[in-house]
């Protein structure tokens, strides 16, 4: 038989990462879910990469959908954006400056290069 199912790694932030950028801005169903005419492969392939299933690739997706979850914080809070088609969200991106208030990212990996 098959052998019982191991614990999952948690999640890392470069998982998280792959997990919005191929699925994130694709379109939804009535219910919130991924439309499977949009997603086609593309949750399997994941599923495969990282040893999980399809659903377990779908709850991901949906924490990190979620303002309220942890992983949603962390995702955002790297400067990672909402993706561009998503409609629901549209109304955050109208918000002035949001994006001005984070240093620049090369800041950090080349301080000789920032002003005195």
């Amino acid at each position: 038989g098959l052998p019982p199912p191991a614990k999952m790694d948690p999640w890392t932030l470069a998982d998280d990462q792959v997990i919005w950028n191929s699925l994130g801005h694709l379109p939804r169903g009535k219910m919130g879910g991924l439309s499977r005419a949009a997603s086609g492969d593309l949750v399997s392939q994941l599923a495969g990469r990282f040893g999980r299933d399809d659903k377990g690739i779908i709850a991901r997706l949906k924490q990190l959908e979620d303002p309220k979850s942890w992983a949603h914080g962390r995702l955002h809070a790297e400067g990672v954006p909402p993706p561009a088609k998503r409609p629901a969200l549209s109304h955050l991106s109208a918000e002035p400056a949001s994006s001005s208030q984070l240093p620049p990212p090369q800041r950090h990996d080349a301080p000789n290069d920032a002003p005195p």
